[in-house]
């Protein structure tokens, strides 16, 4: 949203940010199933792929091409 934000709307946005509850995962164990990916997804986007199996939980994402790789147990949920 670059440039289309107002100053105060973005810093209550970074504020926002700051307050939510996130945990970041390690990705080392990640990588060698993201590699595994490879072929069908951006490795980015594995890494995002592997996550959701390694959690057992939904991606949420925008990205519909997600929801269409192949070979993956990652339940993909498209947001919008």
């Amino acid at each position: 949203m670059r440039n289309k934000l107002l100053e105060d709307q973005a810093a209550q946005a970074l504020r926002t940010l700051a307050d939510m509850p996130l945990r970041r995962a390690v990705h080392a164990p990640l990588l060698a199933r993201a590699w595994a990916l490879r072929s069908r997804a951006s490795f980015y986007d594995a890494l995002y792929l592997a996550l959701a199996e390694l959690l057992e939980m939904p991606l949420l994402t925008l990205d519909a091409r997600l929801s269409r790789v192949a070979g993956t147990s990652a339940q993909v949920q498209v947001l919008g």
